[in-house]
């Protein structure tokens, strides 16, 4: 009984000393949720969220990676650090061929 007891003393203690208007925990999550998907520029951003239990066909069948950053993402480090030294890829290409991924990631699993 003194566990109920104190159980609802935390409970009473926490609901008395959250101060008015501050946000529940699921709005925090859901605005959370609402800046990350904002942060994905418009155009890397998926138009139907896969529903299948795979999606590791998203990144090709999405049509926002090019061939080249498909070709990026698939290489291996030491490929790619090989072509970046000879001047085959720049830093910048790689660079946003794994943000774009990272981002059709972050929608997919979001998602499941």
């Amino acid at each position: 009984m003194s566990t109920c007891i104190k159980i609802q003393h935390l409970v009473v203690i926490q609901l008395r000393y959250l101060p008015v208007g501050k946000m529940t925990w699921e709005s925090l999550a859901a605005k959370k949720r609402a800046s990350v998907v904002d942060a994905i520029p418009p155009e890397w951003r998926l138009k139907e969220v896969p529903s299948g239990d795979s999606v590791m066909s998203v990144p090709k069948e999405s049509g926002i990676l090019s061939s080249e950053e498909l070709n990026i993402t698939e290489s291996s480090a030491t490929d790619l650090v090989r072509d970046l030294a000879a001047g085959n890829l720049t830093s910048v290409a790689v660079t946003t061929a794994f943000c774009k991924r990272a981002a059709l990631a972050q929608q997919t699993v979001r998602s499941h």
